[in-house]
Protein backbone atom coordinates (compact mmCIF):
# COMPACT_ATOMS: atom_id res chain seq x y z
CA UNK A 1 0.00 0.00 0.00
CA UNK A 2 1.30 3.35 -0.80
CA UNK A 3 0.62 5.20 2.48
CA UNK A 4 2.96 2.28 4.11
CA UNK A 5 6.05 5.19 2.93
CA UNK A 6 5.31 6.76 6.46
CA UNK A 7 5.56 3.77 8.50
CA UNK A 8 8.30 2.15 6.50
CA UNK A 9 10.06 5.48 6.54
CA UNK A 10 9.69 5.54 10.29
CA UNK A 11 11.21 2.39 10.79
CA UNK A 12 14.25 3.06 8.20
CA UNK A 13 14.67 6.26 10.25
CA UNK A 14 14.80 4.46 13.27
CA UNK A 15 16.74 1.88 12.62
CA UNK A 16 19.71 4.40 11.02
CA UNK A 17 19.39 6.39 13.86
CA UNK A 18 20.33 3.46 16.46
CA UNK A 19 22.90 1.95 13.98
CA UNK A 20 24.46 5.64 14.40
CA UNK A 21 23.94 6.03 17.74
CA UNK A 22 25.46 2.79 18.87
CA UNK A 23 28.50 3.36 16.56
CA UNK A 24 29.11 6.86 18.29
CA UNK A 25 28.60 5.47 21.89
CA UNK A 26 31.56 3.20 20.88
CA UNK A 27 33.54 5.82 19.39
CA UNK A 28 32.51 8.44 22.21
CA UNK A 29 31.82 10.46 18.72
CA UNK A 30 28.42 12.12 18.98
CA UNK A 31 29.49 13.99 15.51
CA UNK A 32 28.60 10.84 14.12
CA UNK A 33 25.12 11.73 14.01
CA UNK A 34 25.66 14.47 11.36
CA UNK A 35 26.87 11.49 9.00
CA UNK A 36 24.02 9.24 9.83
CA UNK A 37 21.86 12.47 9.17
CA UNK A 38 22.51 12.22 5.50
CA UNK A 39 22.13 8.71 4.89
CA UNK A 40 18.57 9.13 6.41
CA UNK A 41 17.39 10.81 3.96
CA UNK A 42 18.91 8.36 1.79
CA UNK A 43 17.03 5.68 2.52
CA UNK A 44 13.63 7.12 3.07
CA UNK A 45 14.05 8.38 -0.52
CA UNK A 46 14.50 4.92 -2.04
CA UNK A 47 11.82 3.60 0.09
CA UNK A 48 9.70 6.77 -1.44
CA UNK A 49 10.57 5.19 -4.87
CA UNK A 50 10.62 1.65 -4.30
CA UNK A 51 6.27 2.16 -3.58
CA UNK A 52 6.02 4.93 -6.31
CA UNK A 53 8.32 4.21 -9.49
CA UNK A 54 7.13 7.04 -11.70
CA UNK A 55 9.47 9.38 -13.30
CA UNK A 56 8.35 12.34 -11.22
CA UNK A 57 9.25 10.53 -8.35
CA UNK A 58 12.34 8.74 -9.18
CA UNK A 59 13.78 12.46 -10.03
CA UNK A 60 13.40 13.14 -6.67
CA UNK A 61 15.11 10.26 -4.92
CA UNK A 62 17.80 10.88 -7.22
CA UNK A 63 17.81 14.36 -6.14
CA UNK A 64 18.04 13.58 -2.32
CA UNK A 65 20.20 10.74 -2.66
CA UNK A 66 22.87 13.30 -4.65
CA UNK A 67 22.28 15.93 -1.22
CA UNK A 68 22.52 12.80 1.47
CA UNK A 69 25.53 11.73 -0.14
CA UNK A 70 27.28 14.84 -1.03
CA UNK A 71 26.39 15.86 2.84
CA UNK A 72 27.32 12.99 4.88
CA UNK A 73 30.95 12.52 2.70
CA UNK A 74 31.34 16.31 3.40
CA UNK A 75 30.39 16.26 7.12
CA UNK A 76 32.85 13.04 7.32
CA UNK A 77 35.55 14.87 5.48
CA UNK A 78 35.09 17.51 8.41
CA UNK A 79 35.22 15.47 11.18
CA UNK A 80 38.60 13.51 10.02
CA UNK A 81 40.26 16.79 9.46
CA UNK A 82 39.60 18.35 13.33
CA UNK A 83 40.63 14.61 14.41
CA UNK A 84 38.24 15.31 17.18
CA UNK A 85 34.74 15.10 18.22
CA UNK A 86 32.15 18.56 17.12
CA UNK A 87 32.61 20.98 19.77
CA UNK A 88 28.86 21.23 19.95
CA UNK A 89 28.24 17.64 20.74
CA UNK A 90 31.66 17.11 23.19
CA UNK A 91 29.89 20.47 25.56
CA UNK A 92 26.76 18.43 25.60
CA UNK A 93 28.26 15.18 26.46
CA UNK A 94 30.28 17.42 29.50
CA UNK A 95 27.23 18.82 30.52
CA UNK A 96 25.26 15.43 31.25
CA UNK A 97 28.13 13.69 32.88
CA UNK A 98 26.68 10.25 33.38
CA UNK A 99 23.35 10.58 32.04
CA UNK A 100 25.54 11.18 28.59
CA UNK A 101 23.88 7.42 27.99
CA UNK A 102 20.54 8.18 27.96
CA UNK A 103 20.31 11.84 26.51
CA UNK A 104 22.83 10.87 23.78
CA UNK A 105 20.07 8.46 22.94
CA UNK A 106 16.73 10.46 23.16
CA UNK A 107 18.29 14.04 23.00
CA UNK A 108 20.74 13.60 20.09
CA UNK A 109 19.49 10.52 17.48
CA UNK A 110 16.12 10.14 19.03
CA UNK A 111 14.96 13.66 18.50
CA UNK A 112 16.90 14.04 15.25
CA UNK A 113 15.79 11.10 13.51
CA UNK A 114 12.07 12.40 14.41
CA UNK A 115 12.98 15.67 12.98
CA UNK A 116 14.41 14.11 9.66
CA UNK A 117 11.04 12.08 9.30
CA UNK A 118 9.20 15.50 9.59
CA UNK A 119 11.56 16.88 7.07
CA UNK A 120 11.02 14.32 4.34
CA UNK A 121 7.07 14.58 3.91
CA UNK A 122 7.64 16.03 0.72
CA UNK A 123 8.76 12.52 -0.50
CA UNK A 124 6.21 10.91 1.46
CA UNK A 125 3.64 12.59 0.31
CA UNK A 126 4.81 12.34 -3.36
CA UNK A 127 5.53 8.63 -2.85
CA UNK A 128 1.97 8.63 -0.93
CA UNK A 129 0.18 9.92 -3.53
CA UNK A 130 1.68 8.15 -6.47
CA UNK A 131 2.52 11.21 -8.47
CA UNK A 132 3.20 9.98 -12.47
CA UNK A 133 2.08 13.36 -14.56
CA UNK A 134 5.08 15.89 -15.05
CA UNK A 135 3.99 19.60 -13.69
CA UNK A 136 5.78 22.73 -14.81
CA UNK A 137 6.49 23.18 -10.87
CA UNK A 138 8.36 20.04 -11.34
CA UNK A 139 10.95 21.85 -13.16
CA UNK A 140 10.40 25.20 -10.90
CA UNK A 141 11.13 23.19 -7.39
CA UNK A 142 13.91 21.46 -9.56
CA UNK A 143 15.62 24.99 -10.65
CA UNK A 144 15.64 25.87 -6.96
CA UNK A 145 17.10 22.32 -5.31
CA UNK A 146 20.12 22.65 -7.79
CA UNK A 147 20.81 26.51 -7.17
CA UNK A 148 20.24 25.94 -3.28
CA UNK A 149 22.43 22.38 -3.96
CA UNK A 150 25.39 24.43 -5.48
CA UNK A 151 25.37 27.25 -2.96
CA UNK A 152 25.59 24.88 0.12
CA UNK A 153 28.43 22.99 -1.85
CA UNK A 154 30.81 25.53 -3.04
CA UNK A 155 30.17 27.03 0.82
CA UNK A 156 30.73 24.17 2.69
CA UNK A 157 34.17 23.38 0.14
CA UNK A 158 35.19 27.10 0.72
CA UNK A 159 35.20 26.58 4.58
CA UNK A 160 36.97 23.38 4.30
CA UNK A 161 39.62 24.25 2.45
CA UNK A 162 39.71 27.39 4.36
CA UNK A 163 40.14 25.43 7.81
CA UNK A 164 42.65 23.26 6.22
CA UNK A 165 44.97 25.97 5.92
CA UNK A 166 46.82 26.59 9.89
CA UNK A 167 47.33 29.63 9.59
CA UNK A 168 43.70 30.38 9.04
CA UNK A 169 42.93 29.11 12.74
CA UNK A 170 41.20 31.60 14.39
CA UNK A 171 40.22 33.30 11.59
CA UNK A 172 36.65 33.76 10.12
CA UNK A 173 36.10 32.80 6.61
CA UNK A 174 35.07 36.34 4.84
CA UNK A 175 35.73 35.74 1.35
CA UNK A 176 33.74 34.09 -1.70
CA UNK A 177 29.91 33.10 -0.79
CA UNK A 178 31.03 33.91 2.73
CA UNK A 179 31.38 37.34 1.85
CA UNK A 180 28.23 37.41 1.02
CA UNK A 181 26.54 36.19 3.84
CA UNK A 182 28.00 34.92 6.95
CA UNK A 183 26.03 31.43 6.76
CA UNK A 184 25.95 30.37 2.80
CA UNK A 185 25.94 26.59 3.69
CA UNK A 186 22.98 26.65 5.75
CA UNK A 187 20.86 29.47 2.91
CA UNK A 188 21.52 27.01 0.57
CA UNK A 189 20.18 24.17 2.40
CA UNK A 190 17.25 25.67 3.45
CA UNK A 191 16.96 26.90 -0.43
CA UNK A 192 17.34 23.07 -2.03
CA UNK A 193 14.51 22.02 0.62
CA UNK A 194 11.53 24.35 -0.33
CA UNK A 195 12.96 23.68 -3.97
CA UNK A 196 12.47 20.10 -2.94
CA UNK A 197 8.49 21.41 -1.06
CA UNK A 198 7.64 23.20 -4.60
CA UNK A 199 8.64 20.09 -6.45
CA UNK A 200 6.11 18.01 -4.25
CA UNK A 201 3.25 20.17 -4.34
CA UNK A 202 2.26 19.14 -7.47
CA UNK A 203 1.22 15.40 -5.77
CA UNK A 204 -1.21 17.44 -3.86
CA UNK A 205 -1.48 17.46 0.23
CA UNK A 206 0.97 21.04 0.39
CA UNK A 207 -0.34 21.44 3.38
CA UNK A 208 1.71 18.68 4.82
CA UNK A 209 4.40 18.32 3.03
CA UNK A 210 4.93 21.92 3.96
CA UNK A 211 5.68 21.05 7.21
CA UNK A 212 9.73 19.53 5.94
CA UNK A 213 11.03 22.48 4.53
CA UNK A 214 9.58 25.03 8.13
CA UNK A 215 11.16 22.29 10.52
CA UNK A 216 14.27 22.41 8.66
CA UNK A 217 13.87 26.17 8.62
CA UNK A 218 13.01 26.78 12.26
CA UNK A 219 16.38 23.77 12.77
CA UNK A 220 18.70 25.89 11.16
CA UNK A 221 17.77 29.68 11.65
CA UNK A 222 16.83 28.89 15.68
CA UNK A 223 18.58 25.49 17.12
CA UNK A 224 21.12 24.22 15.68
CA UNK A 225 22.64 26.17 12.68
CA UNK A 226 22.73 29.91 12.42
CA UNK A 227 21.67 30.44 16.09
CA UNK A 228 24.14 28.01 17.58
CA UNK A 229 27.02 29.22 15.45
CA UNK A 230 26.64 32.87 15.90
CA UNK A 231 26.91 32.24 19.54
CA UNK A 232 30.37 30.68 19.75
CA UNK A 233 31.43 33.77 16.71
CA UNK A 234 30.74 36.39 18.68
CA UNK A 235 33.92 35.71 21.08
CA UNK A 236 35.46 36.05 17.91
CA UNK A 237 37.03 40.08 17.68
CA UNK A 238 35.88 40.22 14.02
CA UNK A 239 32.60 39.38 14.66
CA UNK A 240 31.14 42.72 14.87
CA UNK A 241 33.03 43.89 12.20
CA UNK A 242 31.37 40.97 9.73
CA UNK A 243 28.11 40.99 11.07
CA UNK A 244 28.02 45.08 10.22
CA UNK A 245 28.87 44.18 6.45
CA UNK A 246 26.81 40.62 5.84
CA UNK A 247 23.63 39.32 6.66
CA UNK A 248 23.35 35.80 8.31
CA UNK A 249 21.67 33.71 6.14
CA UNK A 250 20.55 35.64 2.77
CA UNK A 251 22.56 36.96 -0.08
CA UNK A 252 23.81 40.67 -0.10
CA UNK A 253 24.65 40.25 -3.97
CA UNK A 254 25.63 44.01 -3.78
CA UNK A 255 28.48 42.91 -2.27
CA UNK A 256 29.61 41.72 -5.75
CA UNK A 257 29.88 45.04 -7.24
CA UNK A 258 31.45 46.75 -3.92
CA UNK A 259 35.31 46.64 -3.94
CA UNK A 260 37.31 43.78 -1.82
CA UNK A 261 37.88 46.45 0.98
CA UNK A 262 34.12 47.64 1.95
Amino acid sequence: MPDSIFFVGFILILLNQLLWFSIAWVRKDNGLADVGWGLGFILTALAGYYFNQEDPSLLLALSIILWGARLSTHIFMRNRLHQKEDWRYKAWREDWGDKAFQKSLTRVFLLQGFFLWIICLPVMVTSWQQASQWHWLHAVGLGVFLLGFIWETVGDYQLYQFKKDPANKGKLLTSGLWDLSRHPNYFGEILLWWGLFIYAIPAGYWWISILGPLTLNYLIVRVSGVAMMERKQKQHPGFADSAEKRPALIPKISRLFKSRTQ
